[in-house]
């Protein structure tokens, strides 16, 4: 009897606490536990509701960043170190830098010209350019490598052939007020009238003579006395100009330029009138040569040296000079390679399309260009 009565005992307990268990296992998780979501809102008596209407949410607008510019925040010395490196790269870099802000500009307008290849490729540009520098005359004497790549104009006459581009020329009136240049690259007819004074026939408009850095029409001074290298687009019928007579005596004022380079480059095959003894100071030298066996142009073939007679023009060079040849086509033939070679100097040939700014605004950055 007692075992059946704690059985029925156990049995009532468990249906009297079984509701209870129940509702233990259905209580909400524990407070660490992340809360679940539930589908269902409280009931609305339990909602508070607020004394004073909420006010409405105002969005600020974004307001772009205006402060300083903290690359103008470096150093003098370094900022000028940065720049230099940018404007020696390309003119549009010297031009940006100048947008960036006003202690900026004022930073690399004077002092960071000198590093730039400066190149000027039609008349109008060329204008621009010489306007700018009247404007500002303290830049003149800072513009050191100079690209002036505007085609001669010439006129076939009776005796002979007429440069058209005279000293009132856009590219001449601003070959003749930096006289501070380093490295040129320009026609004949500019270098010609750079050196007034080779030709007595040459004359002067009287506007012209009172502009800076032009001097009178007597004046026949060398201005150009930094110049070291020299880059001529064209040098057919051109050596002539610079002689006095017909013994080949220079003249004295271009006398100083060509003792005075130390780099040449032709971008014409050399002529027959090349004045190589005159060159005493040359150190690197480059000029076209002619594709093998051509004959396309009789013009050319008959002013310009040919292959096999290139050492031998050359040859007064002092022997530690450097030569670079240049040609389109991509082969020479093994006759031309013997009749061009010379025991006592090594000649290089560059063979393919040439990129002849890119070599010379490397040269302006201290690289070697042509030579590398």
């Amino acid at each position: 009897m007692p075992m059946a009565f704690d059985l029925l005992t156990w049995r009532e307990l468990t249906f009297a606490f079984a509701p209870r268990l129940l509702q233990i296992f259905k209580r909400s998780p524990r407070r660490h536990s992340p809360p679940t979501s539930s589908t269902r809102g409280p009931p609305p008596d339990c909602v508070p509701r607020p004394s004073t209407p909420p006010a409405p949410q105002v969005l600020e607008p974004v307001v772009p960043y205006t402060g300083p510019d903290h690359f103008t925040f470096l150093p003098t010395e370094i900022l000028l170190e940065i720049a230099s490196f940018a404007c020696a790269d390309s003119q549009s870099a010297y031009r940006a830098l100048l947008l960036v802000s006003r202690r900026l500009n004022l930073v690399v307008k004077f002092d960071c010209l000198h590093f730039v290849p400066v190149r000027l490729q039609c008349n109008s540009h060329i204008e621009k350019f010489r306007l700018l520098l009247m404007l500002y005359p303290d830049l003149i004497p800072r513009v050191r490598h100079l690209w002036i790549n505007t085609p001669p104009r010439m006129t076939a006459t009776n005796a002979g052939l007429t440069w058209e581009d005279g000293p009132s020329s856009p590219a001449v009136r601003v070959a003749r007020l930096c006289t501070n240049i380093v490295t040129l690259s320009c026609s004949t007819p500019v270098l010609h009238y750079v050196n007034f004074g080779s030709s007595p026939n040459i004359s002067i408009p009287r506007s012209l003579s009172s502009e800076c850095g032009w001097g009178s029409v007597q004046d026949s001074t060398f201005k150009h006395t930094k110049l070291r290298e020299l880059t001529l687009l064209n040098n057919f019928f051109n050596w002539s100009f610079f002689f006095d007579d017909d013994r080949g005596t220079v003249n004295s004022t271009v006398s100083h330029l060509f003792t005075q380079l130390t780099h040449l480059t032709l971008l014409e095959p050399i002529g027959q009138d090349f004045p190589v003894k005159k060159f005493t100071s040359l150190q690197y030298f480059s000029a076209e040569i002619y594709p093998p066996c051509s004959t396309s142009n009789t013009l050319d073939t008959g002013v310009a040296v040919t292959n096999s007679r290139i050492h031998v023009l050359l040859a007064p060079l002092p022997a530690d000079v450097r030569i670079t040849l240049t040609i389109y086509h991509t082969k020479i033939n093994r006759k031309e390679e013997i009749e061009m070679s010379d025991s006592r100097r090594f000649f290089m040939v560059r063979v393919g399309k040439p990129t002849y700014f890119q070599w010379w605004a490397d040269r302006a950055r201290g690289g070697d260009g042509l030579w590398s």
